[in-house]
């Protein structure tokens, strides 16, 4: 199992986080309608009406999801934002998250869609 690229570093109280240049970038384009990420770094969501993907921690620390569809983004573990347990990525919505701690957050995102 490969983690993202990003490594989390612990020095007492003190959290950072490094990226680890050595690494291959993974790409999977995701045509089922119900997936769990396995460390990859970018997911192409297309080629069916609905998904539900799951953010795997344990697997994966940093990821860019391109949706073209209608998406259901929900997480194993802890929360997106610190606030949702799942958002919905209209139909050609990208974002990009990160864990820190124990919950995800959205680094960048192109915003709302209009249908």
């Amino acid at each position: 199992m490969q983690k993202a690229n990003i490594i989390r570093k612990v020095i007492g109280e003190k959290t950072s986080y490094i990226e680890k240049k050595d690494k291959e970038l993974i790409v999977k384009t995701l045509t089922e309608s119900s997936y769990t990420t396995n460390g990859e770094n970018i997911i192409l969501v297309k080629d069916i009406d609905y998904c539900e993907l799951t953010l795997n921690l344990s697997s994966t620390t940093h990821i860019i999801i391109k949706s073209l569809t209608n998406t259901l983004l929900k997480t194993n573990q802890g929360l997106i934002d610190e606030y949702y347990n799942e958002i919905m990525m209209k139909k050609g919505a990208c974002v990009e998250l990160l864990v820190i701690g124990e919950n995800w957050y959205v680094l960048s995102s192109d915003g709302l869609k209009l249908d």
